[in-house]
C-alpha cells in the first residue's frame, strides 16, 4: 500500500488517550488488570509491570524506582497523566530511549491504518463465520 500525506493525521498529537483518573472511576478493576506483568506472574503469586527506568524518581525514590512496581494509586490521583506515550516525550528523551533500549516510535497515522486493516480482516472473519456457521 502507498502511504500519501492525506493518510497523515492533520493535526499532531497533543495530548494522551489515555487518562488514568478515567478509568479509575469508570472501571476501577480496568487498571488492575492492565498493570499485571503477564511474564513474571503465575497463579500463586502476581506482579504488576516495573517503571524499568529513572525517569519518575523525581515523584519518590522508593515507588517510582526502576524495579518498583507500577501500582494504581502511583498513576492517579494527584499523579494522573505522569506516564506519557512516547509522542509526547520530549525529543531528547526519545533518542536517549532509542539508543538505550532499542525503543522506536510508531507514528499514530501508521498505527491506525494497522488497526484499520486489522479490523477489516476480524471483521470478515467475524461474517464468514456467521455465514458458514448457518449452512
Amino acid at each position: 500500500m502507498k502511504i500519501t500525506n492525506e493518510m497523515r493525521p492533520i493535526d499532531p498529537v497533543t495530548s494522551s488517550d489515555i487518562q488514568e483518573n478515567v478509568i479509575k472511576e469508570t472501571m476501577p478493576d480496568i487498571l488492575d488488570i492492565l498493570l499485571v506483568d503477564r511474564t513474571t506472574s503465575d497463579a500463586k503469586t502476581r506482579r504488576n509491570i516495573i517503571w524499568a527506568n529513572d525517569n519518575y524518581l523525581g515523584y519518590g525514590i522508593k515507588d517510582y524506582a526502576p524495579t518498583a512496581q507500577i501500582k494504581p494509586d502511583l498513576i492517579t490521583g494527584l499523579s494522573d497523566g505522569i506516564i506519557k506515550p512516547r509522542a509526547l516525550k520530549t525529543r531528547e528523551l526519545q533518542k536517549e530511549r532509542t539508543k538505550t533500549k532499542a525503543e522506536v516510535f510508531t507514528p499514530t497515522w501508521i498505527v491506525d491504518m494497522q488497526n484499520s486493516e486489522v479490523n477489516k480482516h476480524c471483521s470478515y472473519a467475524r461474517f464468514t463465520d456467521r455465514f458458514f456457521s448457518a449452512l
